[in-house]
């Protein structure tokens, strides 16, 4: 009779082993679920900030070109790096050390500067200076940085800008 008790006690442990066995396998796999879904969620975190931080980078060549925004121009004046609706002049060039070239040719990288009215309005205040001199003229400008289909990501970035001038030029 001892025999078979003994039979029947290791016969339970092995029951147990493999139950806890499929505990520990189905934890293992739910954890690796869950690493597989962070990594994910940090890689389309990386691909934002590196889309948002190209497309920051066209719209700060764009605001370090002064030929980019006319202040002699009309109030709704458009220049463009490329076709965009409503744009007839397009005249805005990237420095090629931004190597974004190709992608302005095809209408991935794309920047618009519009003159916003009035024509001119009174400039910012603390500017050390005396503001009966000066006025300004406002700018709206839109950089835009498409390349998700490269799995690079999109961003689209518009910036208010205002340049102060001496009156009357």
């Amino acid at each position: 009779m001892h025999t078979k008790t003994a039979n029947r006690q290791r016969g339970a442990a092995l029951i147990t082993a493999l139950i806890f066995l499929v505990i520990i396998t189905m934890l293992s796999l739910t954890a690796m679920r869950s690493s597989m879904m962070e990594l994910r969620q940090a890689s389309n975190d990386e691909t934002r900030v590196a889309a948002f931080e190209s497309a920051m980078a066209v719209l700060d060549a764009v605001l370090d070109t002064p030929a980019s925004m006319p202040v002699v121009g009309e109030v709704g004046d458009r220049s463009c790096s490329g076709d965009w609706t409503g744009c007839v002049i397009t005249n805005i060039t990237l420095p090629t050390e931004l190597g974004y070239d190709a992608y302005v040719t095809d209408q991935r990288v794309t920047v618009q500067v519009e003159r916003l009215a009035p024509a001119f309005r009174p400039p910012p205040r603390g500017l050390g200076t005396s503001a009966r001199m000066l006025t300004a003229a406002a700018f709206k400008v839109d950089a835009v940085y498409n390349l998700a289909d490269d799995g690079r990501g999109r961003a689209d970035i518009t910036q208010g800008v205002l340049i102060v001038v001496p009156k009357g030029q």
